[in-house]
């Protein structure tokens, strides 16, 4: 008599058989490969070509510590304001004498610069070139100063101002710096530290430690921020001063 054998049983053990040999043949998926981390020199190269296209730029000048000598006794903390790249710029400064502080603003424009009466507050046109820094052609002057960037090192992505950006460690001697601070000293080594967008590729802030021109405190820090950048900026003449 033949014996009763179970179809389904038969092939429960045939499955279990073959499972083993199935799954090693298919394996688990190769990790995908993590991109490298991208050359911190590309990126600062980039930065400055982005900066020479701009036309208009938002600036914020800041002192995280120590200040910039304006004139014996006058210390500015702060200047922020506009540039129309090629045209001129505006900016307010602030600044302490002593244990007073008080706001002045300035227009440069057409190689003539204006700026108020610390004491009267009236606009009056001042000798061009006597402001402690050039912010007429940021663009180009910005792409300088990244070009002269020395060891430049990548530390990692750090977002700022809520947009991904890339954080560049690097370091700058003083008279590399002079198109934007005329006053530069020689021979002062500035560490920067530069956050460049991920997005966009432009540089979006930064931070510069140590004397940048010889009246500075060696503990000195400052942070430069740009926004707006190429928005509608029109750069003109104090009112009246018109000629």
């Amino acid at each position: 008599m033949t014996p009763f054998r179970c179809p389904g049983a038969a092939l429960g053990i045939l499955a279990a058989s073959f499972l083993p040999l199935v799954l090693a043949a298919c394996g688990t998926p190769p990790a995908p490969t993590p991109e490298p981390p991208p050359n911190p020199r590309v990126l600062l190269d980039r930065a400055a070509e982005r900066l020479v296209a701009l036309r208009t730029v938002a600036f914020d000048l800041q002192h995280q510590e120590g200040s910039t000598q304006l004139f014996p006794g006058v210390e500015m903390t702060r200047a922020f304001g506009e540039t129309e790249i090629g045209k001129g710029f505006r900016f307010t400064v602030e600044a302490r004498l002593g244990s007073s502080y008080f706001e002045t603003h300035a227009v440069v424009l057409d190689e003539r610069t204006y700026m108020t009466n610390f004491l009267t507050g009236s606009w009056e046109e001042v000798a061009h070139g006597s402001l402690p820094f050039n912010f007429s052609n940021v663009g180009q002057s910005l792409a300088d100063v990244l070009e002269n960037v020395r060891d430049p090192d990548l530390l990692g992505e750090e977002p700022i101002d809520g947009k991904d950006a890339y954080r560049i460690r690097g370091s700058s001697w003083s008279e590399d710096l002079r198109v934007l601070v005329p006053n530069a000293g020689d021979g002062h080594d500035v560490v920067m530290e530069l956050w460049v967008d991920r997005d966009t590729g432009a540089l979006a802030y930064a931070t510069l430690t140590g004397p940048l021109v010889d009246t500075d405190a060696p503990e000195v820090v400052r942070t430069l921020a740009l926004t707006g950048l190429d928005q509608p900026v029109e750069i003109a003449i104090p009112p009246g001063l018109e000629q």
